[in-house]
């Protein structure tokens, strides 16, 4: 019997995981962990025990660990997207280093990263680098007119001039 093929590119996600990420310290301590804390330590060492066997080496400093994460997530998350294009219309992107606030849903963010800028206790607090820089966005493109219309007449200029599911609404 032909295995799931979710369960398939779930398995090949915690192998890549595995060979690029998540190792252990010759101390035992798992690279997706905080050394210093000891729920994080349990935490990381649960999730290692879920995937599977990680070798003891030394852990890779924290922006390259950052990059591969990233892509390994990324390409995960394409391929699912990819997968179930049936399921959802539309095209999907995954996008890397992009600023939240540049989509729609959180432009309202430009005002508080501006905020941020002037008041560094404030982006402290807030952690204004991961809220504003994620490191991995979904977003679904929007959709020209004639799409939109392809079944009946839904849109013209004079209804919809908001939304971003609209490529007109975004000239």
């Amino acid at each position: 019997m032909t295995q799931a093929w979710l369960k398939t590119a779930r398995e090949e996600f915690h192998r890549d995981l595995l060979r690029e990420i998540l190792t252990l310290s010759r101390d035992g301590v798992p690279s997706n962990a905080d050394g210093k804390n000891v729920r994080s330590n349990e935490i990381a060492k649960l999730v290692l025990e879920k995937i599977g066997k990680a070798r003891v080496t030394e852990k890779l400093s924290g922006q390259r660990l950052g990059s591969k994460f990233e892509n390994i997530c990324g390409s995960f998350v394409d391929s699912c997207l990819e997968k179930t294009r049936h399921l959802r219309p539309g095209k999907f992107s995954v996008i890397y280093g992009s600023r939240i606030s540049e989509y729609d849903q959180y432009s309202h963010l430009k005002e508080l990263e501006s905020l941020a800028q002037e008041n560094k206790e404030l982006a402290t607090a807030i952690g204004i680098d991961y809220l504003i820089n994620p490191d991995v966005v979904i977003i679904r493109e929007p959709e020209s007119d004639d799409t939109i219309n392809s079944k009946c007449k839904l849109v013209d200029s004079s209804v919809a001039n908001l939304t971003g599911l609209r490529q007109e609404n975004r000239t």
